[in-house]
């Protein structure tokens, strides 16, 4: 126990690690998952980091959501994409491994899906997704340059760049 705790890692902590082992992980996601639903996103994130930790690709894409949006906990970008990043599977190459969840990230915040609709913080995750190279996202900042939505001016040589990165044709 001495050697875990020079590393870091509490009793408690050890506790729960062994506890999860033994009662499952679908219970502890199924009781994060409940915890999300009362909106307790603190009481979530202390069980289903646990799980992350552990590797559990959907506990992982949740701690990530959780950091995102600031659900009950403080909103942190960089964490979110850590964790998206560790939960990612089946990405192109030469495709960051979150840009798939920053795209979906961003989607929320255009259309106000359980957090506040805020064009500004769309266009900052729709435009790390499509610099991550998501094809879907660079067509969205295409679609966003071509309209000049999003706070942006209307920009057709923006427009143009993120068509041909997302390998589609210009409409001019």
């Amino acid at each position: 126990m001495r050697q875990l705790h020079k590393l870091g890692i509490g009793s408690a902590t050890v506790i729960v690690i062994i506890l999860a082992a033994f009662v499952g992980t679908n219970a502890l996601l199924d009781s994060g998952a409940a915890a999300l639903k009362v909106g307790d996103g603190a009481g979530a994130m202390r069980r289903l980091k646990i799980l992350a930790f552990l590797g559990h690709t959907t506990a992982q894409e949740l701690v990530g959501s959780l950091y995102a949006f600031g659900w009950d906990v403080p909103r942190n970008d960089d964490e979110a994409i850590k964790w998206f990043r560790r939960a990612a599977r089946g990405t192109a190459p030469g495709e960051d491994p979150a840009a798939v969840a920053e795209y979906y990230v961003g989607d929320s915040y255009a259309n106000g899906v359980q957090v506040a609709k805020s064009e500004e913080d769309a266009l900052k995750w729709f435009r790390r997704s499509a610099e991550g190279g998501y094809a879907k996202a660079q067509e969205r900042l295409a679609q966003i340059y071509e309209d000049g939505i999003y706070g942006v001016a209307r920009d057709p040589d923006q427009a143009r760049y993120w068509r041909t990165r997302a390998g589609t044709r210009t409409n001019q």
